[in-house]
């Protein structure tokens, strides 16, 4: 399979891959698990939230709306 990218998601890719030390290829792989994760549990109703801690220990907790 061929997939032609823009240069800058590109080097996304790129600096991805090596945070996790990971092949381009299986980066990609993990992307696709997660989209597949994140679509799967908003088609169940299910809502996404990331839980930030400030630097007093206090959470907030923010919803990740998706477009489209």
């Amino acid at each position: 399979m061929s997939v032609n990218l823009a240069r800058d998601t590109m080097e996304v890719l790129r600096l991805l891959a090596s945070r996790r030390a990971a092949s381009v290829t299986e980066t990609i792989r993990r992307a696709i698990s997660v989209l597949q994760f994140v679509e799967d549990e908003v088609a169940k109703g299910n809502k996404l939230a990331v839980v930030e801690t400030d630097e007093n220990g206090e959470q907030r907790v923010r919803e990740i709306v998706l477009m489209g």
